[in-house]
């Protein structure tokens, strides 16, 4: 009676799947299932612990355990020889549990590796088992009580401790062995998570008709199959009550969790109730870069900032890599790995430009798991890393009063920080740029530093010569005569001073330099100037060095009227003395010859026609001797000469 009960409920199922079929296909709905992994009506899969086994009922062949491969399609080998329910693997790999049909639906321990059907564990009608994680314990459905969850010692065949007090169905164990999720008949088949350790019911977890709950191995993920939602397969948090997100199209049941989280086998109720096998993973999304620079510069060139926005992938235990391109061949990956599940989750990362041409440039990013790359993300941003060029005009290197830097850029701005100590970086405190002009001799051996930036924020330092030879302090006299023969048409300066490098005495008539003498280390000054033209005459002299400082000047003015008249006796001591007078021509000029002791004139002559005379002076003019003077245009020339008359 038993067995037709089963059989009349599978029929149940395959009309029901039937009709979920024509009704999903009528409203359009994608399969989304992955491979197909059984060819005959399949049902309760159990992965083994190493994910390489899929033991499950098989309803062509009277209802047996079958193993098979879990990446292929082919029918393996039955192990068991009647009809049977609920396979579990033990978590040690070595043994199977199931309800054996035959033998009055007592839970059997059988070897994972043989067709012998080993010993009963229970003696009472029991079914819906699954093995704690820590091999020892198994919890069931006992028939003979009220349908009451019971938990069992997996070694021996006494029925342990009833867990539950009320109908509960499809225990599932939480890989920390904390936690028991079970189907509570009472509360409309609701799923509930309660302590593995007592018997209190704990908290609803859903709020619909669900069934076979599975636990993920990472414990944070249950899959139901969801009675509101045309039996398809939901996965949630495993601690708190929301539905989550559908992961099947299809009517599906008895969900397994491949060991390494990656896969669920389930039958699917769409396809005459065949295993499928499908992932639970999806490729991860990105949603926006951005950049926290406006350009690629010689400072961020090797280490360009950048943030990935909105990472999101749901899945489980996923590695994360991240790779960027620059152009639409070659990828570079970054030295980040995540593991998800990411939600919304941004990342700042850091790339390098420095093989890139100053240009436009696009960056591409994406995101990588074991099941697939993420969509490809741009951005655009320029790069520019030519530095600006200073050009600094240094002072020559020569003697002055004051020196000038003049300085350019051919890009933005330019500022300068003064007496920079030879120092040129970021480090100094920069102001606007100036012409600057040094002045004092303090000034020597002092720097600047230049700073040009551009748009993209380029920086470039330049740093000057150091400013030399200023010198501000005017030569010195030490001794000083001054000669001036104001009668006549010469002077004489006479002196010493302190010594510079190419030191100068410079002499001015009337405002004119008429002499430049470079003077030696011994900075003597012995100067005499002659033959001084006609007219007035203002003398300035002084000392100049080569950065153009001078002493205080000294001056002084006078006349000159003719050149040097020369009075020569050429007989003396006779009655009739014979003398001659000679003087550089000056012309329209009118000599006089005068006995100076009674101012008588003895002779006059016009210039003009000459310049020499002889002159005989006889006793008549003069009693003992005559004292002679020359007189030039109205000016008494020389002293007089006394020429005795014998």
């Amino acid at each position: 009676m038993k067995i037709f009960k089963k059989i009349f409920s599978g029929l149940i199922w395959v009309i029901f799947a039937l009709t979920s079929f024509l009704m999903f296909s009528q409203k359009g709905f994608a399969v989304d299932n992955w491979t197909v992994i059984t060819s005959v009506w399949s049902y309760e899969p159990a992965h083994s612990p190493d994910g390489n086994r899929i033991v499950y009922k098989n309803n062509n062949d009277w209802g047996k355990l079958y193993k098979k491969s879990a990446n292929d399609t082919s029918n393996w080998t039955a192990i068991t020889s009647a009809i049977s329910y609920d396979p579990a693997y033990s978590p040690d790999w070595n043994w199977i549990v199931y309800v054996n049909v035959s033998k009055s639906y007592k839970l059997y321990k059988k070897s994972a590796d043989d067709t012998s059907n080993w010993t009963a564990i229970t003696s009472a009608w029991s079914y819906s088992l699954a093995y704690s994680p820590d091999w020892n314990w198994i919890v069931y459905r006992n028939r003979s009580d009220a349908d009451k969850l019971y938990k069992k010692s997996a070694d021996d065949t006494s029925n342990w401790t009833a867990i539950t007090s009320v109908a509960s169905h499809e225990p599932a164990h939480s890989p920390d062995w904390n936690w028991i999720v079970y189907r509570n008949e009472n509360d409309w088949n609701k799923l509930y998570k309660k302590s593995a350790d007592d018997t209190s019911n704990w908290t609803a977890i859903t709020s619909v008709v669900s069934e076979h709950p599975a636990y993920s191995p990472d414990w944070n993920w249950i899959v139901y199959k969801n009675g509101d939602d045309w039996n398809k397969l939901y996965k949630k948090f495993a601690d708190d009550t929301s539905n989550w997100t559908a992961i099947t199209s299809v009517v599906s049941e008895h969900p397994a969790y491949s060991p390494d989280w990656n896969w669920i086998v389930y039958k699917n109720g769409d396809d005459w109730s065949k295993l499928y096998k499908k992932t639970l993973n999806i490729a991860p999304t990105i949603s926006l870069v951005t950049s926290v620079v406006s350009y690629i510069n010689s400072l961020n060139e090797t280490s360009v900032p950048f943030i990935i926005n909105w990472i999101t992938d749901p899945d489980t235990w996923n590695i994360l890599t991240y790779k960027y391109s620059w152009d639409w061949a070659s990828w570079t990956d970054l030295a980040h790995t995540e593991t998800s599940p990411k939600s919304s989750t941004t990342y700042n990362f850091n790339v390098d430009a420095s093989g890139q041409i100053d240009w436009s440039l696009i960056l591409r990013v994406k995101v990588s798991d074991w099941i697939g790359e993420s969509n490809e993300v741009l951005i655009n941003i320029d790069k520019e890393t030519v530095l600006p060029v200073i050009t600094i005009v240094n002072p020559w290197t020569v003697e002055a009063q004051s020196k000038i830097l003049t300085v350019s850029a051919n890009e933005w701005t330019l500022t300068m920080s003064l007496d920079s100590s030879w120092v040129c970086n970021w480090t100094l405190w920069f102001i606007a740029y100036s012409d600057t002009t040094f002045s004092s001799e303090s000034d020597n051996w002092k720097t600047t530093c230049y700073k040009s930036e551009d748009t993209a924020w380029n920086i470039s330092y330049e740093l000057s010569n150091a400013i030399a030879w200023i010198d501000t302090t005017a030569p010195v006299w030490i001794n000083l005569e001054l000669w001036e023969q104001t009668f006549w048409d010469w002077f004489s300066v006479d002196a010493t001073c302190t010594y510079s490098t190419w030191l100068k005495f410079i002499v001015k008539d009337n405002w004119v330099i008429t002499d430049t003498v470079i003077l030696d280390a011994d900075c003597n000054i012995d100067y005499e100037k002659r033959w001084l033209a006609n007219g007035l005459h203002n003398i300035e002299y002084y000392l100049e060095d080569s950065a153009w400082n001078k002493d205080n000047s000294n001056t002084f003015s006078f006349e000159v009227h003719s050149a040097w008249v020369i009075i020569t006796p050429w007989v003396w001591n006779t009655v009739t003395p014979i003398f001659s007078i000679t003087w550089y021509w000056t012309p329209s000029s009118v000599v006089k010859v005068y006995n100076e002791w009674n101012t008588q004139v003895i002779a006059s002559w016009d210039t003009d026609s000459n310049w020499y005379f002889a002159l005989q002076v006889s006793q008549s003019q003069a009693v003992w001797g005559i004292d002679i003077d020359v007189e030039v245009d109205n000016v008494k020339r020389n002293s007089p000469v006394w020429i005795t008359i014998a």
